[in-house]
């Protein structure tokens, strides 16, 4: 005999609950896709939920973002000068970016789809930020230059001048050494303290810079993937490549601005003071910290209106994904990203044996050692062979960048 009815027929839930569900997926919805700073989203702020206005946001933020990858080139030769790095530490310090990089790009793209697109990219404009003004940190923490006296070549005399003043009343004349009031011996101490203390300037420094460099890499690591993602998700598929192009272009005056400012502070004496000096003259050492200081509290205040964007922008009509997907029962944030391991693996597994992704990765690897090292170091070779100033040299890199794209 079959069932009764009654057992077929699904349970309903009391009309209270109806509302209290439809309500909050719908106050979910709203929340996801306000523009507003996490619980502040007045109505006011509703009409640049748009993706142009996003556009024009994050093509200010990213062009700063590749000003200071780039500024640390134009200021090589006076990194150099200011604490004796030779070319193979200045490569480190250029490669330590790329590394940082391809530490984390991998991961920061397979998380694309679970993140908030927005803020992430806030997040890591600040980490931007952070790291130029941690760049800039020698300078605060050891001083304007190693040479206290940049303005006379006479340092030596003046030194001598100085202990013989201080030591004249204590000769010993019994000394039979041949320095009776120890000047010289003294010089000598005193001139390998100052090598010791360059030294160790030089290597703290060096280590700065780095780790500096290094978490420019981190904070460059997502923003093509989600970038994109964010305009594939919330425009049509006709539209992508616009908003897309419209970054593209932003990004590309980030080095123009990286040499040509770089030129202008290469004109400024370190101490911001002035001197007798002239950017010609061999001890001249440039502002080189300044660009860290001005560009990374640019891309910190640039990053501030990318927080206000939704995960999802309203009215759209084309890509809408559910967006009440909660976490299985069960797994809280952390178990939810290592449940993603072994997808991640098998991603890998897949392009490592796809032979049209190898082929484009290696042409990629390839095009990229033509164009690094000659970015790289253009600046100097100008400066070299040309006999340049360093300003000059950094406004022909810039003007060059600039008609190359």
């Amino acid at each position: 005999m079959s069932d009764p009815i009654y057992k077929t027929v699904p349970q309903e839930l009391p009309v209270g609950d109806k509302q209290q569900q439809s309500t909050g997926g719908k106050q979910q919805d709203e929340g996801d896709t306000r523009c507003g700073f996490w619980i502040y989203r007045p109505a006011y702020m509703q009409p640049l939920a748009r993706i142009g206005v996003f556009a024009a946001f994050y093509s200010l933020a990213n062009m700063l973002t590749n000003t200071l990858t780039f500024y640390v080139n134009s200021q090589i030769t006076t990194l150099e000068r200011q604490f004796g790095f030779s070319s193979h530490q200045t490569g480190i310090i250029m490669a330590a970016n790329d590394v940082g990089f391809l530490v984390f790009v991998l991961f920061a793209a397979h998380l694309a789809t679970r993140t908030h697109i927005p803020r992430s990219l806030a997040i890591t404009t600040i980490v931007f930020g952070i790291s130029g003004i941690f760049c800039s940190l020698p300078h605060f923490l050891f001083g304007a230059s190693v040479n206290k006296d940049p303005t006379t070549d006479n340092s030596t005399e003046s030194n001598f001048s100085k202990q013989s003043a201080v030591a004249g009343s204590f000769c010993d004349i019994f000394n039979i050494s041949g320095d009776p009031c120890g000047i010289n011996t003294a010089q000598n101490t005193a001139g390998q303290k100052d090598q010791t203390t360059s030294e160790k300037v030089s290597e703290i420094s060096f280590v700065i810079i780095v780790l500096g460099m290094t978490l420019q890499g981190f904070g460059k690591a997502p923003r093509l993937s989600y970038s994109l993602l964010y305009l594939d998700d919330n425009t049509k598929k006709v539209n992508t490549g616009f908003y897309a192009g419209i970054m593209s272009a932003a990004a590309v005056l980030g080095p123009v601005a990286a040499f040509l400012l770089g030129g202008v502070f290469s004109r400024m004496y370190v101490t911001l003071e002035a001197t007798q000096l002239t950017p010609r003259h061999p001890s001249w050492i440039g502002a080189w910290w300044l660009g860290f200081v001005v560009f990374g509290l640019l891309a910190v205040i640039a990053a501030i209106p990318l927080f206000c964007f939704p995960r999802k922008l309203p009215r759209n009509k084309v890509k809408d994904a559910p967006l009440t997907q909660k976490t299985p029962a069960g797994l809280n944030a952390i178990e939810d990203r290592c449940a993603i391991s072994p997808e991640f693996v098998a991603s890998l597994s897949r392009l490592a044996v796809n032979p049209v992704y190898g082929c484009l990765v290696v042409s990629s690897c390839f095009h990229i050692f033509m164009a690094a090292g000659s970015t790289a170091f253009y600046p100097k070779y100008l400066e070299r062979v040309f006999h340049l100033g360093i300003h000059t040299a950094n406004y022909i890199t810039g003007g060059t960048l600039a008609y190359k794209y």
